[in-house]
C-alpha cells in the first residue's frame, strides 16, 4: 500500500496532474462543451471531425481501408493519403468517438495533445537537467505556446500533435552522446519519428 501511495504522489505522477488541470483550465470551455462544440468547427476543424468520423465508419462498420473514401468526388472516390489525415491524432480520437461522439473525440484528442506535449517536454528536461522545476516550466511553455494554442482555434489537429517531439530528441540526443551503444534511445527516437510522420507531412 505505501509503495502504491508514494507512486501517486511521485513528483512524475504529480507532474502528470498538473498538466491536465492546465490542459482544462488554458482551454476552458472546452471540457463542458467536449461532445457539442470544437474549436474551428466552421474550418478545418470541421474536416477533422469528419475524418474522425469516417475512420469510425470504415473501420468498425464498413470493414474498409480509412484511405479512401468512395463517396467522395463521386463517382472517383477520393484518395485521402493525398491530404493530411493524420492517423496518429485520430488513434487518440477514436476511443472518445466511439463511446460518445466523432465531435467529443476530436476535442479529446485535442486536450491529450496539451498534457501529453506539456509532460513529454517535462521528462525530458528534468532527465537533462536533473531539475523538476525546469521541467515543470519547460512543459509549461511549450504545452500553451501561442503557436499551439492558435492551431487550437483554428481547428488543426494535425498540427496539435507536438507530444511526441520531446521524445524523439530526448532519444536522439541520448543516441548522440552514448559511449556504450544501447536500444532504448534509438527505439525512442525512432518509434517518435514515426508518429511524427503518421501525425503529420507538415512535420
Amino acid at each position: 500500500m505505501k509503495k502504491v501511495f508514494r507512486s501517486f504522489t511521485s513528483p512524475t505522477f504529480l507532474a502528470l496532474i498538473y498538466f491536465s488541470v492546465m490542459s482544462v483550465v488554458m482551454t476552458y470551455p472546452l471540457v463542458a462543451h467536449m461532445g457539442s462544440m470544437a474549436p474551428g468547427a466552421g474550418g478545418d476543424g470541421s474536416y477533422f471531425i469528419w475524418l474522425v468520423a469516417w475512420y469510425q465508419k470504415a473501420l468498425f462498420q464498413l470493414k474498409v481501408s480509412p484511405f479512401f473514401a468512395p463517396q467522395m468526388n463521386y463517382p472517383q472516390g477520393w484518395n485521402l493519403a493525398t491530404t493530411d489525415i493524420t492517423p496518429a491524432m485520430v488513434a487518440i480520437a477514436l476511443p472518445g468517438s466511439l463511446l460518445f461522439n466523432p465531435t467529443w473525440g476530436y476535442n479529446f484528442s485535442m486536450l491529450v495533445s496539451f498534457i501529453l506535449s506539456g509532460w513529454g517536454m517535462y521528462l525530458w528536461v528534468k532527465h537533462l537537467t536533473g531539475e523538476e522545476w525546469a521541467g515543470l516550466v519547460a512543459g509549461t511553455v511549450f504545452a500553451f505556446l501561442p503557436y499551439r494554442m492558435a492551431h487550437l482555434l483554428v481547428g488543426h489537429l494535425n498540427l496539435m500533435g507536438t507530444q511526441w517531439f520531446p521524445f524523439y530528441f530526448w532519444g536522439l540526443y541520448d543516441l548522440l552522446k552514448q559511449e556504450e551503444f544501447k536500444w532504448k534511445p534509438v527505439l525512442m527516437a525512432g518509434i517518435s519519428a514515426g508518429l511524427i510522420g503518421l501525425t503529420s507531412p507538415y512535420y
